[in-house]
């Protein structure tokens, strides 16, 4: 049991240490802050081991596997060996793992859950502003503020040497990644509950900080984001048949349930592909028969392992 003392109307939970902010002041807020660094040292997170007793992360991998239709399972490998950005996107329970072995100040967020670099992007707000923001929400959960934000910053990094960048470019862009949330926390601890939830990044503000082709290629984006609403979607996911709408097939990752539910028939499409899936051009691991014999396994497993071992 978490042990709760009130204080007035404020009540603070310890283990935990879940405050309050409207009913604590900034300077309490504070002062727990800097009292947590006892729990978790700043400098803590400068370095890391692996633990002897480590889960191996294609055990932890298959594991998560249970809840997956399997005839797509092979699509979501193949996707992962493309690069080690790619499999750290798809391995999000192996860093969970990894992080959950690490100290933390003990303060619980509504995390993300898988904060990576590549789920954050431009979409429109109810009042039809475009704001740069996290984009996927499927992973959320209680949890440490830590876990977050060492996600994000490793998947700079790696973002950053799968674009060949040098090491000190890399480790620069993660630690202005860091920096930056921290500025803009300590901006928000000092905001009200209103002006917190109106606070947002505007897409156009993101020119501001690009040069160059990337500049371009960024005001290319926002130009089609404008003009891109629910209809467009509609109009680009269905079609109407006998006079009502459905969903348009794009095998193999949207198929209706009995036309193409068959792995022979998701394999076919896949070899017709050239391997690749029609809709991402991923590797697709089930365009041949044997993606399931050991062997094949085995290669795979193994080039997962060494993608682990660039990622974190």
């Amino acid at each position: 049991m978490d042990k709760v003392e009130k204080r007035g109307t404020r009540q603070i939970i310890h283990r935990h240490a879940v405050l309050r902010p409207s009913a604590m002041p900034l300077s309490e807020q504070t002062r727990a802050g800097k009292a947590a660094r006892a729990r978790a040292p700043r400098s803590a997170p400068a370095t890391w081991t692996p633990r002897a007793d480590r889960p191996d992360p294609i055990g932890l991998l298959q594991a998560g596997d249970h809840n997956r239709l399997p005839d797509l399972v092979p699509i979501r490998y193949g996707r992962m060996l493309e690069s080690p950005f790619a499999f750290l996107r798809g391995a999000a329970a192996v860093m969970a793992a990894d992080l959950a072995t690490t100290p933390t100040t003990g303060f619980t967020v509504q995390a993300c859950g898988d904060a990576h670099l590549a789920n954050f992007g431009i979409y429109g707000t109810p009042e039809r502003n475009l704001v740069f923001d996290l984009n996927d929400f499927d992973e959320t959960l209680p949890g440490p503020w830590e876990w977050d934000l060492k996600r994000l910053a490793a998947s700079v990094a790696v973002a950053g040497r799968a674009n060949n960048l040098p090491d000190n470019a890399c480790a620069d862009a993660a630690y202005s990644a860091v920096r930056s949330y921290h500025e803009s926390i300590a901006t928000l601890a000092q905001a009200g509950y209103i002006n917190a939830w109106y606070q947002r990044v505007d897409a156009v503000a993101v020119l501001d900080i690009l040069y160059g082709g990337s500049r371009k290629q960024v005001r290319r984006r926002l130009a089609r984001a404008g003009r891109r609403d629910n209809l467009h979607a509609l109009d680009r996911m269905t079609k109407v048949m006998d006079g009502r709408l459905r969903i348009v097939d794009d095998p193999p990752l949207v198929t209706h349930v009995g036309t193409l539910s068959s792995i022979d028939a998701r394999r076919r499409c896949c070899a017709a592909t050239a391997g690749r899936c029609r809709s991402t051009g991923a590797r697709c691991l089930i365009a041949t028969p044997s993606w399931t014999s050991p062997a094949r396994w085995s290669a795979w497993a193994a080039s997962a392992r060494a993608a682990t071992s660039s990622c974190w």
